[in-house]
């Protein structure tokens, strides 16, 4: 019988500190990846281990290098509470990657126990102009609403055709609710796709507030500036996140230095090496609004709030529209709009014509194309299709679906 209760007690124990919630994220450096997770409990020795393999479905027995993980305890709310939960989340560094190579790798101790074998692709060291491949959205909920989703990203990361997951505001609404167990539930759900590729963040106004911590914790982006926002290179193009909460939540001096990191980054990437500049955040500079008479004469459903893409586009637009148009940007990839909607190359609200256009393709785009992907799934509202298009709308839709 005390044999029995030991057993069960260690069980007990193990569980606290199994580790879940995986998943990886580029770095500053291109032969590195960071990795994160998540336990109920903090635990001494926790670590990643990785070794090379030649192809993603390798079944590994030892693994040649390892790296202590670092753990960040925190608790659910910024706010004083009785009995409050803290967060536990724990980050390494897997270093010494030869890009383009293939490596398994898993987290966990000897002692509490490891994770299952995952694998990735170092970050590719792209020759002879190959295309950079990404899947895009914003706005990804959990439960019933993003079952089709998930079941389509799983599918599309089965390989390597991919080089990176692009998640670009609102995530699990929220990471906090319900004493951050939606948090975990959330990346449980996306850990088959983000430990597989880099699953890259940006803040939404649903990571803003209380919910903070949750963000700047339970992700690794690259840069020092907790998450805010950073830039990485990857084929031709060099993308930045960029963050639209500042101006919205009256952080005047974070908004300060945003603006300088995006003025030196600018400044200084290299044109030549990576023609295509692509940007992502959250809040959309330019959607289409509900102007029918019918829906002036009465309030707007929140499904399509007007001010979103309204006073709050025109704001966000008044603050990064010349940022990124001086900068010669191709493309400003946004959510928080729950829809698509793909728009053509515009500057202050004017169209800007390619020097080729059909509704699916633009060529020598003298202004950046503008893109709302809103829509992978989430137990909120949906913005139906606008009956009232701005002049350079080129496509919508209000179906589920992921942005490639």
């Amino acid at each position: 019988m005390w044999a029995f209760f030991i057993s069960t007690l260690s069980i007990g124990l193990c569980s606290l500190y199994t580790p879940e919630q995986v998943h990886i994220a580029w770095t500053d450096n291109d032969q590195s990846m960071s990795v994160t997770w998540g336990a109920d409990e903090s635990s001494v020795g926790s670590m990643v281990q990785w070794t090379p393999i030649q192809s993603h479905n390798q079944t590994v027995k030892s693994y040649a290098y390892s790296a202590l993980g670092t753990w960040i305890v925190f608790p659910n709310m910024q706010v004083s509470k009785i009995l409050q939960r803290h967060i536990h989340v724990c980050k390494a560094y897997m270093t010494n990657l030869i890009q383009g190579n293939l490596y398994a790798y898993r987290v966990g101790s000897d002692i509490y126990g490891w994770t299952d074998q995952f694998s990735f692709q170092a970050k590719k060291n792209y020759q002879n102009n190959q295309m950079t491949r990404l899947l895009v959205y914003g706005d990804l909920g959990i439960g019933d609403q993003i079952i089709a989703t998930m079941q389509r990203l799983i599918e599309e990361t089965n390989t390597y055709e991919y080089d990176a997951i692009i998640h670009n505001g609102d995530i699990a609404y929220d990471l906090d609710t319900n004493q951050g167990k939606y948090g975990d539930i959330f990346l449980r759900s996306v850990e088959p796709i983000a430990s597989r590729l880099p699953y890259m963040v940006s803040q939404g106004n649903h990571e803003s507030g209380p919910v903070l911590p949750h963000y700047i914790n339970r992700f690794q982006m690259p840069g020092n500036i907790s998450n805010f926002w950073y830039s990485y290179n990857t084929g031709m193009a060099h993308i930045i996140a960029f963050n639209t909460e500042p101006i919205f939540d009256g952080l005047n001096d974070l908004q300060a230095q945003q603006m300088v990191f995006l003025q030196n980054d600018l400044k200084n990437y290299d044109k030549q090496k990576y023609p295509w500049l692509i940007v992502y955040g959250h809040r959309p500079m330019y959607c289409s609004p509900n102007l029918t008479t019918t829906a002036l004469l009465k309030e707007i459903p929140r499904y399509r709030w007007n001010p979103d893409c309204q006073e709050n586009a025109d704001f966000v637009r008044s603050v990064f529209e010349d940022v990124f148009y001086n900068a010669g940007a191709d493309m400003v990839i946004t959510g928080h709009v729950h829809a698509y909607e793909r728009l053509s190359s515009v500057y202050q609200n004017i169209s800007v014509p390619c020097e080729y256009q059909d509704q699916n393709t633009c060529i020598g785009s003298k202004a950046p194309v503008y893109i709302v992907t809103g829509v992978p799934g989430q137990d909120d509202c949906y913005a139906p299709i606008s009956p009232t298009p701005l002049p350079f709308s080129m496509a919508q839709d209000d179906k589920l679906g992921i942005s490639i």
